[in-house]
């Protein structure tokens, strides 16, 4: 695209190379659209991605016919030489002619080094995914979910003793068990919602005891779990509501997060993917194509520059507007106007 292109830069005519080449681009526009949703997610999560395809002079097989997004544990390079990381889990060397290019969010310190809102955010990571893992434990030991029933030894009921593997078991505890091993299996059985009918001395009723193991911690959970969540969603470069929600925003709060979300998330990463591939593939592939020398010449002012006019977001004022002209407020034509309609429409 060529919104609001830099003037510094021209704009090419519909026959130039360089048109070619962007249209057979990773096999055209459903490839297009793939590569850049996976160069997304790698430069969202790691900060860094590596593309690789053909260079415009090869005609290679699969997988580098096409130009393909592979992540930076899929790509290595030993002296001098790229390998990439197959199916069979084997390092296999880039054919020649193949191009490789390296798209990362360069760390402010150390610019070779990737960075990415992720990694800023992975202590708040850690502590979600500690509490996550606290919740699956809670769910699942018995301990933290039921607890211990302390029964007296003076409690039994009159049934011979059980034997199991070799080990008597207290008739008692033996029907106890059973009947809520059987609530647990068929949740439909009568014996999940029936109580457990028991028959005895009243001062050894009442010394049964129920331990319970959890803490207060417990119900602090949730909390801090949703706490660690709005931390993450401050963290990340896109509206917090996108992460959390937006079911107390209004239509014009919505217009605003997806402008936001448009100016501090897709813009730049689209910026970065573009001039990384202006720098790393369009150049050097047109540098490879016989074309006139005056054509040439202008080379190192071509740029791909990313087209949002599509992406651009307007709040629905529609309501605003009848209010306002019914109120006699804006006139007929400025009404029209706002609700995208042409003065031919106007009654006759």
């Amino acid at each position: 695209g060529a919104q609001h292109l830099p003037q510094s830069h021209c704009r090419v005519g519909p026959r130039h190379p360089a048109r070619d080449l962007m249209r057979a681009f990773a096999g055209g526009d459903q490839g297009q659209s793939d590569l850049l949703n996976r160069l997304a997610v790698h430069l969202t999560l790691d900060g860094d991605s590596i593309i690789i395809g053909p260079s415009p002079s090869s005609a290679l097989d699969y997988p580098y016919d096409q130009w393909r997004v592979y992540s930076t544990s899929e790509v290595s390079s030993r002296n001098g030489k790229i390998f990439v990381k197959g199916p069979s889990h084997r390092d296999e060397q880039i054919p020649q002619g193949a191009m490789a290019i390296r798209i990362w969010r360069q760390n402010p310190q150390e610019w070779w080094k990737a960075d990415s809102p992720v990694k800023a955010c992975f202590t708040v990571l850690r502590e979600i995914d500690l509490l996550n893992q606290h919740v699956h434990a809670s769910a699942i030991s018995r301990l933290k979910g039921s607890g211990i029933v302390a029964i007296p030894d003076e409690m039994t009921v009159p049934m011979p003793e059980v034997e199991v593997e070799g080990v008597e078991i207290d008739p008692f505890v033996a029907v106890l068990t059973e009947v809520m091993s059987l609530a647990i299996k068929n949740r439909d059985s009568a014996a999940a919602l029936v109580p457990i009918i028991l028959r005895g001395p009243a001062e050894f009723i009442s010394a049964i005891q129920h331990i319970d193991f959890s803490t207060g911690f417990d119900n602090l959970v949730p909390e801090l779990r949703n706490n660690a969540l709005r931390r993450l969603a401050l963290g990340m470069d896109a509206p917090p509501e996108i992460l959390l929600g937006s079911a107390e925003s209004s239509s014009w709060s919505m217009w605003q997060i997806s402008e936001a979300q448009l100016r501090l998330h897709i813009k730049p990463l689209a910026h970065l993917i573009a001039a990384s591939l202006t720098e790393g593939w369009l150049r050097p592939s047109l540098e490879q194509i016989p074309m006139a020398e005056q054509t040439r010449a202008g080379l190192d002012r071509l740029v791909i520059w990313p087209d949002f006019t599509s992406l651009n977001i307007r709040p629905d004022v529609g309501t605003d507007a009848a209010a306002l002209h019914e109120q006699q407020l804006i006139s007929d034509s400025a009404y029209r106007h706002i609700l995208g309609l042409g003065e031919n429409e106007a009654p006759n």
